[in-house]
């Protein structure tokens, strides 16, 4: 009985949010005031394509609108929970749909930036307020708060020729290795280039 309730509260809130003038309303309501601020409401567009991968299709349907947020592409996504429980793992759940949304974006525009992408639960199951954190970092099992810097910091990165050689001396067996890649990757265009020259 209550996936039918569920499926029909479904259906009676994406018809209702297919009326531009209900969707911007929604917007103006619950959106954060920098997005409803700066949405350009005529550029505001509800898609047909759905973004839902198969294993999130029993938590979910969405409702993606494309749109102009200070004159950039944007997109403001609604997904609508089907479980009347809620979830532990939501974050890590919306996390997977943004990146399977972006990723699909990326294929079609290779040579473009990410457009931003805000995404939005509507939850109308019986527990409220709703009962878990919605953090993406409370999803890991991480006593070192090691994932506060994997999701919130910049990407770690060592770039082997910003290293001196009295640094990499120091270092008594990565050391050499590193040196032998810098000597290669010094090595290797000069080998190239000789090889184009003797063309």
């Amino acid at each position: 009985m209550s996936d039918k309730i569920n499926n029909v509260h479904d259906k009676f809130f994406r018809a209702s949010m297919g009326h531009q003038s209900v969707a911007i309303d929604f917007i103006q309501h619950h959106f954060p005031k920098k997005i409803s601020q700066a949405l350009n409401t005529n550029s505001l567009k509800l898609l047909q394509q759905s973004f839902i991968k198969k294993d999130l299709q029993e938590h979910f349907s969405d409702l993606v609108f494309s749109c102009k947020l200070a004159d950039k592409p944007a997109y403001l996504t609604l997904l609508i929970e089907h479980q009347s429980s809620p979830d532990k793992m939501m974050a890590f759940r919306i996390h997977q749909y943004l990146f399977g949304l972006l990723s699909n974006y990326r294929k079609q525009h290779p040579n473009k930036l990410l457009p931003a992408v805000y995404s939005l639960v509507f939850y109308h199951g019986e527990t409220t307020p709703y009962p878990y954190s919605l953090s993406l970092q409370s999803c890991f099992d991480d006593p070192l708060n090691i994932m506060s810097e994997v999701l919130y910091q910049d990407i770690a990165l060592v770039d082997i020729n910003q290293l001196p050689d009295e640094v990499l001396k120091k270092q008594e067996w990565i050391g050499p290795v590193t040196s032998a890649l810098h000597i290669h990757s010094s090595v290797a265009p000069c080998l190239q280039y000789s090889h184009a020259l003797a063309l």
